[in-house]
C-alpha cells in the first residue's frame, strides 16, 4: 500500500545513509583535493560532490620535484579499503621511473615519470590493472577500483612504508641492471612476489586478499595474480 510501513522504512534508510555520508565528509574536514584528475563517467557515483571517493598518492620530495607544481593536500585521506599509495623516484641510467606502492599491502607498480603532465594517468592505469589481477570476487575489486576516479597528491607521512619502499627500490634497481630494457609490468609483478617482513602474511598478494576478504590465505605457497587478468 502506498505510504505503508515498508515504504517509510526504505525512505528512512536512505535518509540515514545520506546523513551518514555527510558526517563522514565532516569528519574528513570536507577536503577537496587541489591537484586532482577526474574521469567523469568512468565510474558511476552516488556520493555528493564534496565527498567524492578519492585515492591519495603520497609522493616523496625527490619525485615531487619532477611533477607539475601544485598545492599539496596534507589532510586528504583515501576512501579505498587498502588506503593510500606512495610513490618514489627511481633513477636508472637515463630513465626516471616512479615506484608506486600501496601502503597496506605493498603491492607495487612501476611507471615512467615523463611526461610529467600525464603521470597520474599512467599511475592510475597501472594501479587499476594491478587491482584487476587480485584473486578476489569481482565486487571487491570494483569497490577498491572506484575511488581511482579521483586522484590527489599529498606528502608522505609513514616512515615504515618508506622503509619498505627502499627495500623494494633496491630490488628494482638490481632487476633493471640485469634487464635494462625489461618490461615495467614484469618488474612490478616481480616486486609483488617479493616477501616483505612488514606484512602480516609476508606476501603482497596474500596481504591484499586477507585485507579485502578477511580470510587469511594458506601459509604455504604464494597467492599470485589471477590468470588472464584484464
Amino acid at each position: 500500500m502506498p505510504g505503508g510501513p515498508i515504504v517509510r522504512i526504505a525512505v528512512r534508510r536512505r535518509e540515514v545513509a545520506a546523513h551518514g555520508s555527510q558526517l563522514k565528509c565532516i569528519a574528513l574536514g570536507g577536503i577537496r583535493p587541489s591537484w586532482t584528475v577526474s574521469s567523469l563517467g568512468l565510474f558511476g557515483s552516488a556520493f555528493p560532490h564534496h565527498c567524492q571517493p578519492v585515492i591519495v598518492l603520497r609522493c616523496t620530495r625527490r619525485l615531487l620535484a619532477h611533477l607539475p607544481k601544485a598545492e599539496r593536500v596534507n589532510g586528504a585521506e583515501s576512501t579505498a579499503k587498502l588506503g593510500d599509495w606512495y610513490a618514489n623516484l627511481i633513477r636508472f641510467r637515463e630513465r626516471r621511473l616512479a615506484l608506486c606502492t600501496n601502503e597496506r599491502t605493498l603491492l607495487s607498480v612501476v611507471v615512467p615519470v615523463a611526461p610529467s603532465r600525464a603521470f597520474l594517468e599512467r599511475f592510475r592505469a597501472a594501479a587499476l590493472h594491478r587491482l584487476r589481477q587480485l584473486p578476489v570476487p569481482a565486487s571487491l575489486r570494483l569497490a577498491e577500483s572506484a575511488p581511482f576516479a579521483e586522484l590527489t597528491v599529498a606528502p608522505t607521512r609513514s616512515r615504515s612504508v618508506l622503509a619498505s619502499m627502499n627495500q623494494l627500490g633496491w630490488g628494482a634497481e638490481v632487476w633493471l641492471r640485469e634487464r635494462p630494457d625489461g618490461d615495467l609490468e614484469e618488474l612490478g609483478l616481480w616486486l609483488c612476489d617479493t616477501p616483505m617482513s612488514a606484512l602480516q602474511t609476508y606476501w603482497p598478494w596474500k596481504e591484499a586478499v586477507f585485507l579485502l576478504t578477511g580470510v587469511r590465505p594458506p601459509e604455504v605457497g604464494k597467492t599470485g595474480p589471477r590468470d588472464n587478468a584484464t
